[in-house]
């Protein structure tokens, strides 16, 4: 149609489609850089804070003669969110490393669509459950509460 009313010829809507490719997957690359910077230097901090807070809370109590099945529990449940989190990040650096790799730009945003961002809502999906158990004392990122009503 472009090229019928000599609108755009066909070289320059291959041109523009190529400008738009490269546009998305540096965009995704940026998101996914930022994503695994943000577990390995924020996240995945606070968490072992937070483990390390918990297991003292078990130490202190066995000390005592306390029951801490809860905090084991509790413990063990953080633990296993924490593993999880750390191996979405891997496999989502992974999948970018991947797409690097591509030098059709239609093909590595199609990596990235399919790849990248579902390894993206992988590890969204772990950081969402630790962000709800872990207190805010430690969790210092904005909560989507914070963001979007402005909570404290």
């Amino acid at each position: 149609m472009f090229e019928r009313h000599g609108i755009l010829t066909r070289r320059e809507q291959l041109a523009r489609q190529e400008i738009l490719f490269e546009t998305y997957c540096d965009a995704i690359r940026v998101e996914s850089a930022v994503t695994c910077e943000i577990v390995e230097k924020q996240i995945s901090p606070y968490v072992e804070e937070y483990q390390r807070r918990i297991a003292k809370l078990i130490y202190d109590k066995t000390q005592s003669d306390l029951p801490v099945a809860i905090e084991k529990e509790k413990l063990n449940g953080l633990i296993n969110l924490h593993k999880h989190i750390l191996n979405a990040t891997a496999d989502l650096k992974l999948n970018l490393t991947q797409a690097q790799q591509i030098k059709d730009t239609a093909q590595k945003a199609e990596l990235l669509k399919n790849g990248t961002i579902s390894a993206m809502r992988e590890v969204r999906k772990y950081a969402d459950a630790l962000e709800r158990i872990c207190p805010q004392d430690i969790w210092t990122l904005p909560t989507y509460g914070q963001m979007l009503f402005g909570e404290e």
